[in-house]
């Protein structure tokens, strides 16, 4: 027996509002022989009795990945908010120890999250906006890929910052 773990670095999710995306071919990750595949699912109360019948896709290469991407989370791990706290700050960051081509941000968090801001300190101390989402609505979460990768240098410092409302 052992802990469960993200298979390849990879952390797979569905949230409310999310759409189902192809990545591009040559940035795949393995599933290896013996790999559990688990789901784990958060469920509101709809008032009524209901019937659940999740499925789930998998698309298959034939080739082996040219890039293996991987997921780092940046967030609140434990959250403590003290009662009528309207901006509670919570920040998190990660610096860079290997060039990396970012392909997509997966925002996240829960029902207090007013706003939430991803940005990108480089080396020579310049800052790249990632992402602002100014008005966080649990009900609508989505993964926000670039149009085109953003290259990030090695010592590169990853940012996310996040205001929750804990106020009546």
């Amino acid at each position: 027996l052992g802990a469960a773990e993200n298979p390849a670095g990879q952390w797979l999710g569905w949230t409310p509002g999310k759409q189902p995306v192809m990545g591009p071919e040559e940035i795949s990750w393995q599933l290896e022989p013996g790999t559990d595949l688990v789901l784990e699912m958060h469920m509101l109360p709809s008032g009524k009795p209901e019937q659940i019948r999740p499925s789930l896709g998998l698309h298959f290469s034939s080739r082996p990945p040219k890039h293996i991407p991987t997921t780092l989370r940046l967030g609140p791990k434990i959250i403590d908010i003290e009662p009528g706290d309207e901006n509670h700050i919570i920040r998190d960051s990660y610096m860079l120890p290997i060039d990396v081509n970012l392909v997509k941000v997966y925002p996240h968090a829960h029902l207090l999250c007013r706003e939430m801001k991803g940005w990108a300190e480089l080396p020579d101390g310049s800052l790249r906006s990632l992402l602002h989402i100014r008005a966080w609505d649990f009900d609508w979460q989505d993964e926000y890929r670039y149009a085109e990768p953003i290259p990030l240098p090695k010592g590169t410092t990853l940012h996310m910052e996040y205001a929750y409302d804990n106020s009546a």
